[in-house]
């Protein structure tokens, strides 16, 4: 009876220790929560997706003097725990130059059905009038798709210059990406966006030659001509695009003169240009004049899209929720700002239960002429842009990883947690920055053990030597065994529908052994007894 009764305690005493508290750091992710990656001198992420718990990151990575800008291209892969994945291209990410160039950088990237695929810029160093963009995919081991445009590679040769920013996997594993071209007369700056089918040629269907410029009487063209000039200034650029219904809707910023103002438009799947919305097809608009207007991020939900906009200069600190619906009919503008912060927004994604999580460069240094950032800042709002004053820890999370500088560039929302990326300081001879992670619990019902619904068996119990796990169904799952003082004492991932552990050097006694499914999350706790 005694046994049994202390089995009883142990139980509840595991249900309390699983459920981690929510928007906290996750204790099984890497570091208490945190992941460190240095791959080179200087790493720093663009971008990030989390699927099924596993973190596809890009960016850039290298070496800088004072003679030569030479960084590589980079897509990495982590697993659950945090860690580089080795079966990714046998280290966990692959870097790369595109071909003919020696500076390379990913701004986007998006994970389909096939492979991920990925946008970024490069130049040859030194060389005048070269930058390009360009589009790729790698495959899910980690390596180039050559089958996919030209030996893994597209890029247009359109302008003097070619700016690549977003891009996205449609539902039927088309290509539609966006950036910005210059004119190599008038030498301004247009918006551009293209679509190319899943094995990376021009869909002719978007237009006629699968590439859209957007020209001075706000139509589209498919080139760049001499006869085009900017109808609001001289810089147009698309950062971001989202597929709505039977529409791609774009967004960045123009910039005519010192400052951005925002830019929309929303474009029909053949390549023409929707009038029905906002009577123009587009929108140009300043919610602070004399300050920089940047659209950072879109999100389409209930008929409504809603766009997260920096209102960057004298008016720092402000977070910006703008609300219209597919017309363009403007619903709600909604800004708050926190007291002693100064907030530069840089994403936001919907959470399961419809809250928006924003993060944002942040600093306490009201003195200061720009926002650095002291930390990866998260703060929560609903969808009329109300921010949530109970979050976490007066209203924001922050975590500063150690260091006098770290910012946070992308998250996401998976498995019901809240991925995030950025950058870390370290300033160190040979390492400069980092790329850095996070993973925060957010359902509160995360890691309660739920019983007998895993399909997995546990033998023999007791056991001396071997313990066996086997699945009714390949499966990936990982399991975790405790001490009845809740220490680990072992951790594995399983790739198959079995696995055989030797226990023999685990001291006699009573353990728990915690399996979750990575597919489901259901998670399972079971007694063993070593013996």
């Amino acid at each position: 009876m005694k046994m049994n009764y202390t089995i009883f305690l142990l139980i509840f005493f595991f249900n309390d220790f699983f459920s981690q508290v929510p928007k906290q750091l996750d204790w099984f992710f890497g570091d208490s929560g945190k992941v460190e990656i240095d791959i080179d001198e200087n790493d720093y992420l663009s971008s990030m997706e989390a699927i099924d718990s596993m973190i596809y990151f890009s960016g850039y990575t290298g070496h800088y003097d004072d003679t030569i800008l030479n960084y590589d291209a980079i897509i990495g892969r982590l697993d659950y725990q945090g860690n580089l994945d080795s079966t990714f291209n046998d280290s966990g990410y692959i870097r790369f130059d595109f071909p003919g160039d020696n500076h390379s950088s990913i701004t986007d990237m998006d994970v389909g059905d096939s492979g991920i695929y990925f946008i970024g810029n490069s130049s040859d160093y030194g060389v005048q009038d070269t930058l390009h963009l360009f589009v790729g995919k790698i495959d899910f081991s980690g390596r180039v798709d050559t089958s996919f445009a030209d030996s893994g590679f597209f890029t247009p040769n359109l302008g003097r210059y070619d700016v690549g920013n977003g891009i996205s996997v449609t539902s039927n594993e088309q290509i539609v990406f966006c950036g910005t071209s210059e004119n190599k007369i008038s030498l301004t700056d247009h918006p551009l966006m293209g679509r190319l089918h899943y094995n990376g040629i021009l869909d002719t269907t978007f237009g006629t030659t699968g590439i859209r410029i957007w020209d001075s009487n706000g139509e589209l063209v498919d080139s760049l001509t001499s006869t085009l000039i900017a109808k609001h200034g001289s810089g147009g650029y698309l950062t971001d695009m989202l597929e709505i219904n039977d529409n791609y809707f774009f967004s960045g910023y123009y910039r005519p003169g010192s400052n951005n103002m925002c830019l929309m438009i929303m474009v029909k799947k053949n390549g023409d240009i929707n009038l029905n919305y906002a009577g123009l097809g587009y929108r140009v608009f300043e919610l602070s004049p004399n300050n920089d207007n940047t659209i950072v991020s879109n999100y389409y939900a209930n008929d409504t899209l809603y766009s997260l906009i920096n209102v960057v200069g004298t008016g720092y600190g402000n977070v910006t929720l703008f609300a219209q619906d597919t017309l363009g009919t403007q619903l709600d503008v909604t800004s708050f700002s926190l007291p002693d912060w100064i907030l530069e927004s840089t994403d936001m994604d919907w959470s399961p239960n419809g809250d928006i999580a924003v993060s944002s460069y942040a600093t306490n240094d009201t003195s200061s002429t720009s926002v650095d950032s002291d930390g990866f800042f998260i703060i929560n709002m609903n969808s009329q842009g109300v921010y949530d004053v109970n979050y976490n820890n007066g209203g924001f999370f922050l975590e500063a990883f150690d260091s006098e500088e770290s910012g946070i560039e992308d998250l996401c929302f998976s498995d019901e947690a809240l991925f995030s990326g950025g950058f870390v300081r370290k300033m160190a001879s040979g390492n400069i920055f980092d790329f850095s992670f996070i993973k925060l619990i957010n359902n509160p019902s995360l890691g309660i053990p739920e019983f007998s619904q895993t399909g997995i068996s546990i033998f023999p119990n007791p056991v001396s030597d071997i313990l066996r796990i086997e699945s009714s169904e390949s499966s990936l799952f990982t399991f975790q065994i405790f001490n009845i003082a809740g220490e680990q004492v072992s951790q594995n991932k399983v790739l198959s529908d079995s696995f055989e552990l030797n226990v023999s050097e685990i001291p006699k006694g009573i353990y728990f052994i915690t399996i979750k499914h990575l597919l489901t999350g259901i998670t399972e706790l079971q007694k063993i007894v070593i013996e």
